[in-house]
Protein backbone atom coordinates (compact mmCIF):
# COMPACT_ATOMS: atom_id res chain seq x y z
CA UNK A 1 0.00 0.00 0.00
CA UNK A 2 2.72 2.67 0.67
CA UNK A 3 4.61 1.41 -2.42
CA UNK A 4 1.48 2.72 -4.67
CA UNK A 5 0.68 5.71 -2.41
CA UNK A 6 4.20 6.99 -2.90
CA UNK A 7 4.06 6.06 -6.74
CA UNK A 8 1.00 7.94 -7.10
CA UNK A 9 1.95 10.88 -4.86
CA UNK A 10 5.09 11.45 -6.96
CA UNK A 11 3.42 10.99 -10.32
CA UNK A 12 1.20 13.71 -9.47
CA UNK A 13 3.22 16.25 -7.63
CA UNK A 14 6.12 15.69 -9.79
CA UNK A 15 5.24 15.78 -13.32
CA UNK A 16 6.13 18.48 -15.41
CA UNK A 17 2.30 19.46 -15.73
CA UNK A 18 1.05 19.39 -12.03
CA UNK A 19 4.21 21.09 -10.40
CA UNK A 20 4.21 23.83 -12.31
CA UNK A 21 0.71 25.17 -10.36
CA UNK A 22 0.93 22.67 -7.03
CA UNK A 23 1.55 25.19 -4.57
CA UNK A 24 -1.30 27.90 -5.98
CA UNK A 25 -3.38 24.70 -6.16
CA UNK A 26 -3.02 23.81 -2.80
CA UNK A 27 -3.54 27.06 -1.72
CA UNK A 28 -6.78 27.42 -3.24
CA UNK A 29 -7.81 24.09 -2.33
CA UNK A 30 -7.20 24.69 1.39
CA UNK A 31 -8.53 27.94 1.53
CA UNK A 32 -11.64 26.91 -0.32
CA UNK A 33 -12.18 24.35 2.10
CA UNK A 34 -11.76 26.00 4.81
CA UNK A 35 -14.04 28.83 3.68
CA UNK A 36 -16.91 26.19 2.46
CA UNK A 37 -16.97 23.67 4.13
CA UNK A 38 -14.70 24.15 7.96
CA UNK A 39 -16.72 27.46 8.63
CA UNK A 40 -20.21 26.14 8.00
CA UNK A 41 -19.85 23.30 9.98
CA UNK A 42 -18.53 25.93 12.99
CA UNK A 43 -21.23 28.20 12.00
CA UNK A 44 -23.92 25.02 12.77
CA UNK A 45 -21.61 24.75 15.95
CA UNK A 46 -22.50 28.00 17.06
CA UNK A 47 -26.22 28.01 15.88
CA UNK A 48 -27.09 24.83 17.85
CA UNK A 49 -25.23 26.71 21.21
CA UNK A 50 -27.33 29.76 20.39
CA UNK A 51 -30.37 27.70 19.90
CA UNK A 52 -29.80 26.04 23.29
CA UNK A 53 -29.13 29.01 24.90
CA UNK A 54 -32.15 30.75 23.68
CA UNK A 55 -34.07 27.73 25.25
CA UNK A 56 -32.52 28.04 28.92
CA UNK A 57 -29.94 24.92 27.91
CA UNK A 58 -26.49 24.72 28.92
CA UNK A 59 -23.91 24.65 25.94
CA UNK A 60 -22.80 21.41 25.32
CA UNK A 61 -19.18 20.80 26.71
CA UNK A 62 -18.21 18.93 23.27
CA UNK A 63 -19.30 21.70 21.07
CA UNK A 64 -17.25 24.56 23.09
CA UNK A 65 -14.37 22.37 22.97
CA UNK A 66 -14.70 22.19 19.31
CA UNK A 67 -15.20 25.86 19.06
CA UNK A 68 -12.25 26.40 21.66
CA UNK A 69 -9.80 24.05 19.80
CA UNK A 70 -10.16 24.88 16.54
CA UNK A 71 -9.97 28.76 17.04
CA UNK A 72 -6.56 28.53 19.07
CA UNK A 73 -5.21 27.00 16.56
CA UNK A 74 -6.41 29.42 13.92
CA UNK A 75 -5.12 31.91 16.13
CA UNK A 76 -1.58 30.20 16.38
CA UNK A 77 -1.61 30.48 12.50
CA UNK A 78 -2.76 34.04 12.12
CA UNK A 79 -1.16 36.91 13.08
CA UNK A 80 -3.66 39.26 14.65
CA UNK A 81 -6.24 37.28 14.77
CA UNK A 82 -7.82 37.18 18.11
CA UNK A 83 -11.04 34.97 18.56
CA UNK A 84 -12.60 34.63 22.36
CA UNK A 85 -10.76 31.45 22.56
CA UNK A 86 -10.74 31.99 26.64
CA UNK A 87 -14.49 32.83 27.12
CA UNK A 88 -15.43 29.46 25.35
CA UNK A 89 -13.57 27.24 28.12
CA UNK A 90 -16.42 27.60 31.04
CA UNK A 91 -19.90 26.92 29.56
CA UNK A 92 -20.98 28.88 32.26
CA UNK A 93 -19.13 32.11 30.91
CA UNK A 94 -20.60 31.36 27.36
CA UNK A 95 -23.94 33.71 26.61
CA UNK A 96 -25.13 35.40 23.79
CA UNK A 97 -21.99 38.14 23.64
CA UNK A 98 -19.73 35.69 23.45
CA UNK A 99 -21.27 33.92 20.53
CA UNK A 100 -21.50 37.42 18.34
CA UNK A 101 -17.83 37.71 18.98
CA UNK A 102 -17.22 34.05 17.93
CA UNK A 103 -19.64 34.87 15.10
CA UNK A 104 -17.23 38.43 14.18
CA UNK A 105 -13.99 35.99 14.32
CA UNK A 106 -15.67 33.58 11.38
CA UNK A 107 -16.86 36.57 9.59
CA UNK A 108 -13.06 37.63 9.85
CA UNK A 109 -12.49 34.06 8.74
CA UNK A 110 -14.43 34.29 5.94
CA UNK A 111 -12.21 36.94 4.63
CA UNK A 112 -8.90 35.71 5.52
CA UNK A 113 -9.37 32.69 3.50
CA UNK A 114 -11.03 34.58 0.26
CA UNK A 115 -8.29 36.77 0.23
CA UNK A 116 -5.88 33.83 0.11
CA UNK A 117 -7.37 31.92 -2.50
CA UNK A 118 -7.87 35.57 -4.84
CA UNK A 119 -4.50 35.98 -3.83
CA UNK A 120 -3.36 32.34 -5.09
CA UNK A 121 -5.87 32.35 -8.56
CA UNK A 122 -4.43 35.21 -9.31
CA UNK A 123 -0.73 33.88 -9.31
CA UNK A 124 -1.49 30.49 -11.26
CA UNK A 125 -3.54 32.70 -13.66
CA UNK A 126 0.06 35.27 -14.25
CA UNK A 127 2.24 31.52 -14.57
CA UNK A 128 -0.56 30.32 -17.41
CA UNK A 129 -0.47 33.64 -19.25
CA UNK A 130 3.85 33.72 -18.99
CA UNK A 131 3.87 29.87 -20.44
CA UNK A 132 1.36 30.88 -23.17
CA UNK A 133 2.71 34.50 -23.90
CA UNK A 134 3.29 33.45 -27.87
CA UNK A 135 2.09 31.13 -30.02
CA UNK A 136 5.54 28.26 -29.38
CA UNK A 137 4.89 28.51 -25.59
CA UNK A 138 0.84 28.26 -26.10
CA UNK A 139 1.59 24.97 -28.27
CA UNK A 140 4.31 23.77 -25.66
CA UNK A 141 2.24 24.34 -23.00
CA UNK A 142 -0.58 22.41 -24.01
CA UNK A 143 1.39 19.66 -25.33
CA UNK A 144 2.90 19.46 -21.56
CA UNK A 145 -0.33 19.32 -20.23
CA UNK A 146 -2.02 16.83 -22.98
CA UNK A 147 1.25 14.28 -21.65
CA UNK A 148 1.15 15.01 -18.74
CA UNK A 149 -1.69 15.75 -16.75
CA UNK A 150 -3.48 12.39 -15.61
CA UNK A 151 -7.31 12.76 -14.70
CA UNK A 152 -8.01 9.34 -13.54
CA UNK A 153 -4.79 9.60 -11.11
CA UNK A 154 -6.14 13.12 -9.84
CA UNK A 155 -9.06 11.64 -8.99
CA UNK A 156 -7.70 9.25 -6.72
CA UNK A 157 -5.38 11.99 -4.88
CA UNK A 158 -8.17 14.11 -4.40
CA UNK A 159 -10.74 12.10 -3.02
CA UNK A 160 -12.96 13.44 -6.29
CA UNK A 161 -15.62 10.37 -5.94
CA UNK A 162 -15.72 10.87 -1.88
CA UNK A 163 -18.85 12.53 -0.78
CA UNK A 164 -17.10 13.08 2.33
CA UNK A 165 -15.02 16.09 2.47
CA UNK A 166 -15.15 16.96 6.28
CA UNK A 167 -15.73 14.82 9.39
CA UNK A 168 -15.78 15.63 13.19
CA UNK A 169 -13.46 13.88 15.33
CA UNK A 170 -13.74 14.68 19.21
CA UNK A 171 -12.36 18.45 19.31
CA UNK A 172 -11.40 18.88 15.49
CA UNK A 173 -13.00 19.22 11.99
CA UNK A 174 -10.62 16.98 9.62
CA UNK A 175 -10.43 17.15 6.08
CA UNK A 176 -11.21 14.39 4.11
CA UNK A 177 -11.02 16.03 0.29
CA UNK A 178 -7.85 16.88 -1.82
CA UNK A 179 -5.58 14.83 0.90
CA UNK A 180 -2.50 15.28 -1.79
CA UNK A 181 -3.04 19.20 -1.29
CA UNK A 182 -3.68 18.22 2.62
CA UNK A 183 -0.33 18.73 4.80
CA UNK A 184 -0.46 16.05 7.48
CA UNK A 185 -1.18 17.81 10.98
CA UNK A 186 -0.08 14.48 12.94
CA UNK A 187 3.88 14.93 13.08
CA UNK A 188 4.33 10.72 12.87
CA UNK A 189 5.57 8.85 10.31
CA UNK A 190 1.59 7.07 10.96
CA UNK A 191 -0.09 9.72 11.49
CA UNK A 192 -0.23 11.20 8.23
CA UNK A 193 -3.26 10.35 5.95
CA UNK A 194 -2.99 8.30 2.85
CA UNK A 195 -2.10 10.74 -0.25
CA UNK A 196 -0.47 13.41 2.21
CA UNK A 197 1.79 15.07 0.06
CA UNK A 198 5.14 14.35 2.20
CA UNK A 199 5.31 12.31 5.39
CA UNK A 200 7.05 13.31 9.00
CA UNK A 201 9.90 10.71 9.57
CA UNK A 202 10.07 11.53 13.04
Amino acid sequence: RWAYEGLAVTQFMENAYERQFYEEDQRMRTANWRKDLWLRELRNVVSGIRQGLESGASPPAADLALLHAELEREAERIEGFDPPISSLKDPGSVDLEVLREVDASLDLLVQHYRSIYRSAERAKEDRVQSLTATPALKRAYFTLMDAQRNESLAEFVTNKNDLTMIVRVNDELVRKSDPIYSDPVDRSLLGAHFYAPFKWLA
